[in-house]
């Protein structure tokens, strides 16, 4: 027994043989944009965050650990962008500026790391740190900076930042 159905106002029949074509294209449209979607996200993406992220995970105790020591130390810092140069001020739990360190890091795009450059500062104050900033392009930047400061006692304190930074084009 084999129904047909007639679509109103036309004379074609759907059988099941048209809406077994209709199923079958349908889905095989699914199936195929779906895998181009997951070959364009696997070509383009290793699925890791970071370098070496295994090694990583085996120091994170560490990781927690220089994290609860930075807290205690009660330093803030504020990251400004001056005409050219990229400017950090450092001041502890009471308001003073902390002094002799020794600061670096990078400047990055948050997107890519194509335009990541390294940069050394050089202190012109009581806690401010400039660095140059020269061709660094408008836009959204990601500056991860380490300050670090020898303690007499020979313990190094370790102050750690990563901030965005929206650069604005200069005139």
């Amino acid at each position: 027994m084999t129904t047909r159905a007639t679509i109103a106002g036309d004379r074609r029949e759907l059988t099941g043989t048209h809406a077994l074509a209709i199923f079958a294209a349908f889905f095989g449209v699914v199936f195929a944009v779906n895998g181009f979607m997951a070959y364009a996200a696997l070509s383009t993406f290793s699925g890791s965050d970071g370098d070496d992220a295994y090694r990583r995970g085996l120091t994170y105790n560490a990781t927690v650990a220089d994290a609860l020591s930075q807290d205690q130390l009660g330093w803030t810092s504020r990251v400004e962008q001056l005409p050219g140069v990229l400017k950090v001020t450092v001041t502890d739990r009471k308001g003073q500026p902390v002094e002799h360190l020794t600061v670096s890091g990078s400047l990055g795009r948050p997107s890519t790391n194509h335009w990541d450059r390294s940069v050394q500062f050089h202190e012109s104050g009581a806690g401010v740190y400039l660095a140059p900033l020269a061709n660094a392009a408008a836009g959204n930047w990601i500056v991860d900076l380490t300050a670090k400061s020898q303690v007499a006692s020979g313990h190094t304190d370790v102050f750690r930042l990563k901030e965005r930074l929206w650069r604005k084009p200069m005139e």
